[in-house]
């Protein structure tokens, strides 16, 4: 049984350096994970997250834009995007997808999104890497752009930042559900096609994950 792509890249990237246990095969409950951590940290909210909260918000959300295992930009909420030649816009067109709720995502709510969470990362280092953002702006219902002060070649790896997921009233569109129970994170996955994102080819994307949370001091 294979996980989902993104799942699986989050797996390798995020928890290689944290990851304190791991069961050694499936069971009907799912893969149980376990971290290094205080037990309510992976539920945790916010800008600075703790190795828990990043996988989980990970895997609930996304972005215009992800990166992918090897490390390289590929499309997320954004199904393309073209640069203009002096490098200063980056537009993106946007998915046909629907919030939790059935509301179709539009290029305004990116932009909402993008506006409040830069303006709450100012101070912060992400905050200053981003300082570059002129003006984003709803050019269609599906189309946005990013103007910047200058050409920013690493933009689009800052844009696939979790930090940068689009949200809307709490709501975020990504590949996992989260549900939970006591100190357990259920992290369930999606159907591609539900929210409107293409089936991938020989992926099951039905794998399930337990992560749990447990003090190093109490268990040593």
């Amino acid at each position: 049984m294979k996980a989902h792509r993104f799942l699986a890249a989050l797996l390798a990237i995020a928890l290689a350096p944290v990851l304190g246990s791991c069961s050694g095969g499936n069971d009907d409950d799912g893969l149980a994970v376990v971290i290094i951590g205080e037990p309510d940290s992976i539920f945790e909210d916010g800008l600075r997250l703790s190795a828990g909260a990043q996988l989980v918000r990970d895997a609930t959300s996304s972005g215009i834009v992800a990166l992918n295992a090897e490390g390289e930009v590929v499309p997320a909420l954004g199904e393309s995007w073209i640069v203009t030649e002096d490098g200063r816009s980056f537009i993106f067109r946007l998915r046909q997808l629907n919030w939790p709720d059935g509301e179709p995502l539009t290029a305004e709510d990116a932009r909402a999104s993008l506006v409040q969470s830069i303006a709450a990362l100012r101070g912060t280092s992400l905050g200053l890497d981003l300082r570059k953002v002129e003006e984003i702006r709803a050019m269609t219902n599906r189309v946005i752009e990013i103007r910047l002060t200058g050409a920013m070649p690493e933009f689009l790896h800052l844009l696939a930042q979790p930090e940068l997921a689009i949200t809307r009233d709490g709501e975020s569109i990504g590949p996992m559900v989260l549900e939970r129970d006591g100190d357990t994170a259920i992290l369930q996955p999606v159907a591609p096609e539900t929210i409107g994102l293409p089936e991938i080819q020989g992926d099951r994307g039905d794998q399930r994950l337990r992560l749990r949370a447990l003090d190093r001091k109490r268990h040593v």
